[in-house]
């Protein structure tokens, strides 16, 4: 499974998901690992799993969070100028 990982700079939001339209907690469980990785001041409660709308992204699940500091750990995180609502 391709995961992919977005940065929003105008809100400071990272989003992980992958192209997939499965709901299991293993997928979330997987991105929080990830995002944990990149940010490990994270915690569970700075996580939303949603389930995007918008053009590109609809009907698919991931995770967001807002980035509070390491904004340095952004390097492998595409930066997207649109955010798809969730």
């Amino acid at each position: 499974m391709k995961i992919d990982k977005e940065y929003y700079e105008a809100g400071d939001i990272c989003i992980i998901y992958s192209k997939s339209y499965y709901s299991n907690l293993d997928k979330f469980i997987d991105f929080f690992k990830i995002a944990k990785k990149d940010f490990p001041d994270l915690t569970e409660k700075d996580i939303k799993i949603v389930r995007f709308g918008g053009r590109f992204k609809k009907g698919i699940f991931g995770i967001e969070f807002k980035v509070k500091k390491d904004k340095q750990n952004l390097y492998n995180y595409t930066k997207i100028k649109f955010f798809d609502p969730t």
